[in-house]
């Protein structure tokens, strides 16, 4: 299992994954520009949003086993 908290968030969001270590972040603008990556290699991560403006991004969570995608709010 993997939590995004807060979502909508509007300074910061904490990433934890329970069952595998997370290996990469990247996220994505709505236009597809990765305006975010960081390799991780933990199970929990906090990224700064204040310099992401106000809208919908996608996150790709990739570990050993899979990626994960999910939808972040930022406003």
């Amino acid at each position: 299992a993997t939590e995004i908290y807060p979502n909508p968030t509007t300074e910061k969001v904490n990433v934890v994954s329970y069952a595998v270590t997370i290996n990469s972040i990247e996220i994505y603008n709505i236009n597809g520009q990765v305006v975010y990556s960081k390799d991780v290699n933990a199970n929990a991560i906090k990224i700064n949003t204040t310099s992401f403006s106000d809208g919908v991004y996608i996150m790709n969570i990739k570990s050993d086993k899979a990626t994960i995608t999910r939808k972040l709010i930022v406003e």
